[in-house]
């Protein structure tokens, strides 16, 4: 018996723990923006809540708006 197409493109665990358990991404979350960009932001600010309050802030102000 074959398996259906869109389960063979599920990947494996990302993350494997003691006792059986892991880490799993979730596959239908999206982000506002690439992880690449998340992840200078946190650089930037020391800390990822604070790069996303920082990008969340970014999104909300308008064209030619400073923070």
């Amino acid at each position: 018996m074959t398996s259906p197409a869109h389960l063979n493109d599920v990947p494996e665990p990302v993350l494997k723990l003691p006792f059986g358990m892991q880490i799993e991404g979730d596959h239908s979350s999206t982000g506002t923006y690439p992880i690449s960009t998340y992840a200078e932001a946190a650089r930037e600010t020391g800390s990822i809540t604070a790069a996303i309050r920082t990008l969340s802030n970014a999104t909300r102000a308008r064209p030619g708006e400073r923070m």
